[in-house]
């Protein structure tokens, strides 16, 4: 079995890298903060720039609002 990442995963890849180090990573504190209010704001705002960008439910089916990204298994 092979654990390459095929390469037409590897641009969606990348996107996701980039979206949780610029995006999820400078707010990681107020998540896991006390402050319910703001992290409820905050993860709705991550949510919703997820989906803007594309990012959101990849391997959910397009009819029910994801990506329609299928999963892969690769045999060697």
């Amino acid at each position: 079995m092979s654990f390459e990442i095929p390469e037409s995963v590897r641009p969606i890849r990348e996107r996701v890298k980039q979206f949780i180090t610029e995006r999820v990573y400078p707010v990681e504190h107020i998540l896991e903060g006390d402050d319910e209010a703001a992290s409820h704001s905050t993860l709705r705002r991550l949510m919703n720039e997820a989906k803007d960008a594309g990012l959101w439910a990849l391997g959910h089916p397009k009819e029910i609002g994801g990506q329609g990204m299928r999963s892969w298994t690769t045999s060697t």
